[in-house]
């Protein structure tokens, strides 16, 4: 049964927008084609859920550090952040000598400005590193073992954000001119 449709609603230009209230719990399908049938490229989707309780991501419980969740190299995790749930943590197991840039984007693949990275060291406390104002933590890892991450959302903000850790990060970078690990980024989605 059809529910709504949209063709400019969006706050961009040709950008499509649907809002509806869920009254029923269930499975809703989405359907997608193109306004000219000959036209060819890409899209991106996202769905955003306002009210009610958020949903949680898989990697939940992850509050604090000792619930960390793995995060794997170059492969891009979602997760949510909301007033709710503003603490992700993760552990990396890292090797020494090492280059690793942990990089955090919203939903479109653009730079996440409501989150904030922290990198703790082994025992999950010492602060070893943050990078006010940016969505990317470069570090070099000088002793072999398992760090914690964590990632703190703004308080206001109820959206999903991607989490990718790039190692070596400077020998992954793309032609099209994005940082290296922003390269890795995209790679890990298309993968």
């Amino acid at each position: 049964t059809k529910h709504d449709q949209d063709d400019q609603g969006g706050n961009e230009p040709d950008a499509s927008k649907i809002v509806f209230k869920c009254i029923t719990s269930g499975i809703y399908y989405i359907y997608i084609r193109d306004f000219w049938p000959d036209d060819t490229g890409e899209y991106s989707i996202s769905v955003r859920v306002s009210g009610g309780e958020t949903p949680l991501d898989a990697y939940e419980p992850d509050d604090v550090y000792k619930e960390a969740q793995l995060l794997e190299d170059d492969r891009a995790q979602m997760h949510t952040i909301s007033p709710d749930d503003t603490h992700d943590w993760f552990y990396v197991d890292a090797r020494a000598g090492r280059e690793y840039a942990i990089v955090t984007t919203d939903a479109r693949g653009e730079p996440c400005a409501y989150t904030h990275t922290y990198l703790y060291g082994t025992d999950g406390n010492s602060l070893i590193d943050d990078e006010p104002g940016t969505n990317q933590l470069l570090w070099q890892c000088t002793e072999s073992g398992t760090y914690y991450v964590e990632i703190v959302g703004d308080g206001v903000t109820n959206d999903y954000y991607f989490i990718l850790l790039a190692k070596n990060p400077d020998k992954a970078a793309d032609k099209s001119g994005r940082t290296s690990a922003g390269g890795c980024f995209i790679r890990s989605l298309s993968n």
